[in-house]
């Protein structure tokens, strides 16, 4: 690798790294395949990191809509081999206020990008690249530092490539707020 390559690889790597000592959020989740249907059991196991952006809207007496950015990594187990996925994605998180400043029912949504090892998930359930979108729906709830939500989440190429079948995951996610 030349020097300006090298120079460019350290300042990339800096970049991605130095977010990491400010982390927000870490989370752990568990789910199932429910498009195509998984293996049985759970089949889907995923780690991240979040940070709190600093944009915030439509703080009143109801809620406040806050910014998040995120970095999952999962592992799915299919009916074919194991499929290994890291989802960037910025984050949309309205939470709902109550008497406890720190606690009460929240709404997610995020869409982002997604890279995966293997995009074939069943002999019928083929994703066709590796690359793909990633659209996520969460409901849960929020006690002090810590967050319970119920998540969907959809990959998909968005018709990138055809064909676009796209796979479906239910979770159930658990975050600790630092």
């Amino acid at each position: 690798m030349s020097r300006s390559g090298c120079v460019l690889m350290g300042l990339l790597l800096g970049g991605l790294l130095s977010p990491a000592q400010a982390v927000d959020l870490i989370s752990g989740s568990v789910g199932v395949m429910t498009l195509p249907n998984g293996p049985g059991g759970v089949d889907d196991y995923r780690v991240g990191l979040g940070w709190v952006l600093p944009w915030q809207w439509w703080d009143n007496s109801i809620g406040v809509l806050q910014t998040r950015a995120e970095l999952v990594g999962g592992y799915t187990r299919t009916t074919l081999d194991p499929v290994w996925t890291l989802i960037a994605a910025p984050v949309l998180h309205y939470q709902f206020k109550t008497s406890r400043p720190d606690s009460g029912p929240f709404i997610e949504l995020s869409v982002g990008v997604a890279v995966m090892n293997n995009p074939k998930w069943s002999d019928s359930r083929d994703l066709n690249t590796h690359w793909q979108f990633a659209d996520r729906f969460g409901i849960g709830y929020a006690l002090g530092h810590h967050e319970l939500s119920a998540n969907y989440l959809h990959l998909s190429n968005a018709d990138i490539s055809r064909p676009n079948p796209g796979g479906d995951l239910g979770m159930l996610r658990y975050s600790y707020r630092f």
